[in-house]
């Protein structure tokens, strides 16, 4: 199974948050591919880091027609903070449910781990959705856990104050400049190449 960014403007967007694009094997040797949403971002009342979401900011964006395309759809989402061209990850969350992200990216546990964020640091919250393209909602249980792990550890590698419990232990104690859990800047002509030939 392989995650792919779908063009270069994401790609470069998603850069922040390390290595959003990855390869993972399965016996079948197939492919599942998901896609990497636009940053599609929150409503909010208050400014700066007085920003907070309410139950009527958040009934708003269940209903608003950017979150509709991802309403039923299984994967991954990520909660960032968006500041300039970059963003910084400070959650990240699966589903399988049979609701998909409508009942699992805005609960109010959620929402609390989102307010807290705005609390801590500035910036426009956005959630990017990792999901089947076009009518392929469902995916494996199996596979978006892989996922949901492989993305936490690199949201803890860029943000090491991210929201997340599960899939914090034993991260690995190595990092790659500009390749592998480097949060080094811009990866530099020759970083580059060396993850495109890897495929990361």
């Amino acid at each position: 199974m392989y995650f792919h960014v779908p063009d270069k403007k994401n790609s470069e967007l998603l850069g922040s948050i390390n290595k959003f694009a990855f390869i993972l094997g399965d016996t079948n040797m197939s492919a599942v591919v998901f896609h990497v949403s636009e940053p599609v971002e929150l409503v909010v009342d208050g400014i700066g880091k007085k920003k907070f979401i309410t139950s009527f900011c958040k009934n708003q964006f269940l209903a608003s027609e950017n979150f509709r395309p991802y309403a039923n759809k299984h994967g991954v989402y990520v909660f960032s903070l968006r500041s300039g061209r970059g963003f910084t990850p400070w959650y990240v969350g699966k589903t399988n449910g049979k609701n998909g992200m409508t009942q699992e990216c805005m609960t109010d546990h959620k929402v609390n781990k989102y307010n807290e964020a705005m609390r801590l640091s500035n910036g426009t919250p956005v959630l990017f959705f990792i999901v089947r393209p076009g009518k392929k909602n469902v995916a494996s249980k199996k596979i978006v856990a892989d996922m949901e792990r492989q993305l936490i550890q690199d949201a803890v590698s860029k943000n090491p104050r991210v929201f997340c419990t599960r899939n914090t232990k034993n991260i690995p104690a190595w990092s790659i400049k500009g390749v592998v859990r480097s949060n080094a800047g811009k990866p530099s002509v020759i970083e580059s190449a060396f993850r495109k030939s890897m495929g990361i």
